[in-house]
């Protein structure tokens, strides 16, 4: 099975607060009638016009 996902948060330090978007893909296999993860990817996710992600975003 083939998935593709986004990932995105906010990373927060004392000096500095930034969002990120990542691109993901997996590759499961079903080994024994259990799946693993066989490979994953991941890069930067450089898009535009899309809602800029902010720290208030996660909080209830």
């Amino acid at each position: 099975m083939h998935v593709r996902f986004y990932y995105e948060g906010v990373i927060e330090t004392p000096s500095v607060t930034r969002d990120y978007r990542t691109r993901a893909s997996m590759n499961w296999v079903k080994e024994s009638g259990k799946w693993v993860a066989k490979t994953m990817h991941f890069s930067a996710a450089s898009f535009g016009e899309v809602t800029v992600t902010q720290a208030s975003d996660f909080e209830d």
